[in-house]
């Protein structure tokens, strides 16, 4: 397992007890890359839809969940970022 993978691995599921998935994402690639450079929000249905190191949404509901959430609060990342 790469050191991103690992890093993401850990920092994914404890994001994701206070935060949603969308901003975990962001959150999380931001944090565990090793160039630091700020990842931008973009398309909600992309970051949604991302499948990291083997971590995926399961289910429709859980995706249309997630793109609703990011299409309501398409700036929240930047609070947690």
């Amino acid at each position: 397992m790469s050191k991103f993978c690992r890093c993401y691995s850990q920092c994914y599921p404890d994001c994701r007890k206070s935060l949603p998935r969308f901003i975990c994402v962001l959150k999380c690639i931001d944090d565990c890359s090793p160039n630091k450079k700020m990842v931008a929000a973009g398309d909600c249905n992309k970051f949604c839809l991302l499948a990291i190191c083997g971590m995926a949404l399961n289910g429709q509901a859980d995706v249309a969940s997630c793109v609703d959430d990011c299409t309501k609060n398409p700036n929240l990342y930047n609070k947690f970022l």
